[in-house]
């Protein structure tokens, strides 16, 4: 498959009802985002792109002449995710305890354990909420707003 095909795909992803919302809620109080993923880049790419992140990383497709080649450059580990959050934190001279992090899966324990703030959304595993500062419920995102200290 050609590399332009897949992230023509991976722009009709639907996103979250009010993932619009809370992205600007963020920006307009001066926030540095960041994308820390497991998935493909094709997809956190394109989210980067959209929503103007001033930070991302996940993993490469790899690809000959336009052509995927059917091999991944791994670089983010699913439950390795908080040694990316250290790098962010460094790259922009943020303390820990200024920096919060969004996840849903056991992949995203260790993030929480370096950020200051955590918020498990619509989370599929407990330890993870066990450990959240808070955890929301919610079709959508904009639901986090109300959540976060002032």
């Amino acid at each position: 498959m050609r590399v332009g095909k897949l992230t023509e795909i991976a722009k009709t992803v639907p996103f979250y009802t009010g993932a619009d919302e809370l992205i600007g809620y963020l920006k307009s109080k001066g926030l540095k985002l960041a994308l820390v993923s497991s998935g493909l880049s094709v997809l956190s790419g394109w989210v980067h792109q959209r929503y103007g992140f001033d930070y991302s990383i996940s993993n490469d497709l790899l690809h000959e002449n336009g052509i995927l080649t059917g091999k991944v450059r791994i670089q983010v580990y699913y439950d390795q995710k908080a040694k990316w959050v250290e790098k962010i934190l460094e790259t922009f001279g943020i303390e820990s305890e200024e920096s919060m992090a969004i996840g849903d899966s056991s992949g995203d324990i260790e993030m929480f354990k370096r950020v200051g703030f955590s918020v498990a959304f619509n989370s599929a595993c407990s330890e993870l909420d066990q450990i959240a500062d808070v955890c929301i419920r919610s079709e959508n995102l904009a639901d986090i707003i109300t959540q976060l200290p002032g």
